[in-house]
């Protein structure tokens, strides 16, 4: 009754600590605190507004994370391969990424990217580092949504597409 009790404050509150063994759900439809614990987990989905996610050292997503909501994702380590995005913001989604570091382990064709961004959403990228040296694809990758990456560290060898407004990048 102790945990249920807890469950039930957390709710009030808005507040979740996410273990690397549990899934993000919440039925509450907006200002939910996330603080995501160490170890590594499958890609979030995240299909709410006004979410706010932090993750303690260590904390690690291993595959795709979709945004169709709203949230700022601030610490997390996003690792990936291939052309598979790690992050994929869509429909009416809105993502800040803040102090995030975001990898993939081999190399990405033309069609790859970290971050795929469609028309109609809209990101922006503060602080954080790309790394997996690359030879083609894109880091953010953009269908013409507005898109953001503020000095950032891109050791991965390619650019933002076009529509990507750069300012203080480190390369």
């Amino acid at each position: 009754h102790a945990l249920s009790a807890i469950a039930r404050l957390q709710y009030l509150v808005g507040e979740r600590h996410v273990l690397a063994t549990q899934s993000l759900r919440s039925d509450k439809a907006k200002h939910l605190g996330v603080k995501l614990g160490s170890g590594t987990r499958p890609g979030l989905v995240i299909d709410k507004t006004e979410y706010v996610i932090s993750a303690a050292p260590g904390s690690v997503i291993s595959s795709t994370t979709t945004v169709t909501g709203s949230t700022i994702i601030t610490g997390v380590v996003f690792t990936g391969s291939g052309d598979t995005p790690l992050v994929d913001v869509s429909g009416s989604g809105r993502l800040v990424l803040v102090n995030c570091i975001l990898t993939k382990t081999d190399a990405q064709t033309a069609s790859g990217s970290y971050i795929n961004v469609d028309a109609t959403a809209k990101v922006q990228v503060n602080g954080c580092m790309f790394t997996g040296t690359q030879t083609t694809g894109l880091v953010i990758r953009t269908a013409g949504g507005a898109s953001g990456s503020v000095g950032n560290l891109n050791l991965t060898g390619v650019a933002h597409s076009g529509a990507v407004t750069v300012a203080g990048e480190v390369t």
